[in-house]
């Protein structure tokens, strides 16, 4: 069982890594896209299609939502903000995957995924964050494309 988690995980990377760079070529030139999701249901080997996903900025010790979108036929959010909306700081993006197992039948023990990420403390200014999920296992990661790659 473990390998096969290990193996579907790293599928998964390799799959939205092949992708990050696609629509990085693409979307870049016609409209920053600093921040993309893609969720992917484990389950049944498909896009995670109308997951609902929330980003929130940390301002003053409090968490501040930025903005909302949903995944499309692909299981990815492109476009969420631009980059005048994605300054320097800490940020949490939340996976509300709840409601998107009972939408599809399954009793799913999480209620959410956030994954918490300092954004441009290097050089990055465009992430990816790939969410790989089941009813009880949920793996996520984040490929950063340098700056200069832009």
């Amino acid at each position: 069982m473990y390998v096969r988690t290990c193996l579907l995980l790293v599928c998964a990377v390799l799959l939205c890594c092949a992708n990050a760079e696609h629509h990085h070529d693409k979307v870049s030139a016609v409209a920053p896209c600093p921040l993309m999701v893609k969720a992917l249901d484990a389950v049944r080997g498909i896009p995670a299609v109308g997951l609902a996903v929330t980003v929130y900025r940390k301002t003053d010790d409090t968490w501040t939502e930025v903005v909302t979108g949903v995944t499309g036929r692909t299981g990815e959010i492109h476009n969420l903000m631009t980059d005048a909306d994605f300054p320097a700081g800490l940020y949490k993006v939340k996976f509300d995957t709840k409601p998107y197992w009972k939408k599809a039948g399954i009793s799913a023990f999480a209620e959410y995924l956030e994954i918490v990420f300092e954004a441009h403390a290097g050089v990055h200014t465009h992430y990816t964050l790939p969410v790989l999920m089941s009813p009880f296992f949920q793996a996520s990661g984040a490929i950063a494309i340098p700056k200069d790659d832009h």
